[in-house]
């Protein structure tokens, strides 16, 4: 094992013991987030608030690698209120958790009560140098030990994380020596990466499963579009394709329309579809 995979080894170890604090004596305290992101189909930045409260946990499948519908929601841990909406439906939900969003702690300790499956949401270099990704981007060029700095960070920020994908990261993701940096760096850690895919070129993917690392990617955006109307064609749209015994994996985002729209659909889903956390969905090895 090398030096640096004993680290972060040694790291995943402790992370149960952590302070529970979100501002360490230590640490510089994080101004609130300006909260963007970047879809496949285009640049654009977005405001954005989001996140968290208790249920019960959810149900889903153990049928290895089956069918069916995986919801990812990115951005999360600023606004523990739009949480609590997505944890009120008591469905399998993947919580991707911006590390130095205000309430990343919280929204993750309360996904994980509910059951839900946790990601770390890596904020990465976009393409448009007008782009905030947020605090400490990974960016092209960066050496391995920042990059590992900025991981294990993020590891404590956002506990019980079983998995990673990009916030941004047009640019990162598209630079194969960059993410094959990157994912020396994780497949240390025992994490599942999510390739969001913002850039049709994308190679994080391919570059986590080469390494192997357990991989999948997106393949389909709720809320590219705006509007209610918008995210329930795109709801209704992934589940005509799960029920095509396809494996569907949908990335939205806690906005009030996306949450209003998920909640229609949830009261009205088709009881065929099989809904899954992102862990029944990954490219083994």
């Amino acid at each position: 094992m090398t030096a640096s995979c004993l680290l972060v080894t040694v790291l995943l170890a402790t992370l149960a013991l952590w302070p529970g604090t979100d501002n360490p004596g230590n640490t510089v305290p994080m101004p609130r987030l300006l909260l963007q992101y970047e879809s496949a189909a285009t640049l654009r930045e977005h405001d954005k608030s989001n996140p968290v409260g208790k249920t019960s946990p959810p149900s889903t499948t153990e049928i290895p690698n089956p069918a069916g519908l995986s919801i990812v929601i990115d951005d999360l841990g600023e606004n523990m209120q739009a949480a609590r909406v997505l944890l009120e439906l008591r469905i399998p939900l993947n919580f991707a958790i911006w590390p130095h969003a205000r309430f990343a702690r919280e929204t993750a300790l309360a996904a994980h009560a509910a059951g839900c499956t946790i990601l770390i949401h890596q904020p990465m270099e976009a393409l448009d140098a007008a782009a905030k990704p947020g605090p400490n981007p990974l960016r092209t060029g960066m050496s391995r030990e920042n990059m590992e700095a900025i991981f294990q960070q993020n590891l404590i920020r956002v506990p019980y994380a079983e998995g990673l994908n990009n916030h941004m990261g047009s640019r990162f993701t598209s630079s194969p020596e960059d993410v094959h940096l990157f994912c020396e760096i994780i497949a240390c850690s025992g994490l599942f990466v999510l390739d969001s895919v913002t850039h049709p070129v994308s190679v994080l993917y391919k570059e986590a499963h080469a390494m192997g690392i357990p991989a999948a990617r997106r393949s389909i955006f709720l809320d590219d579009k705006p509007g209610k109307a918008a995210v329930l064609a795109q709801l209704r749209e992934a589940t005509r394709l799960a029920l095509q015994r396809q494996q569907v994996i949908a990335i939205g985002h806690p906005r009030s329309d996306t949450l209003a729209a998920l909640r229609e659909w949830n009261s009205m889903r088709d009881p065929k579809l099989r809904l899954l956390f992102l862990k029944d969905c990954l490219t083994p090895p």
